[in-house]
């Protein structure tokens, strides 16, 4: 039981990074030709989203 647990978390967690690449950032048009651009668009693409999601957070304590 323990485990179904914990892999839904990873899922829904999953599932939601997915859905805000799609709805968020236009994940499903590719404004590129050819599958070497439509890689660098997506990863640049997953870049600006992991940066948006860092300036997000509460900066940690310093020491």
């Amino acid at each position: 039981m323990v485990d179904c647990r914990r892999l839904y978390g990873l899922c829904s967690g999953a599932e939601g990074s997915i859905e805000e690449f799609v709805d968020g950032h236009l994940g499903l048009r590719c404004r590129y030709h050819g599958l070497a651009k439509r890689h660098v668009q997506y990863v640049l693409t997953a870049l600006a989203i992991s940066v948006e999601r860092m300036s997000l957070q509460e900066p940690a304590d310093g020491p």
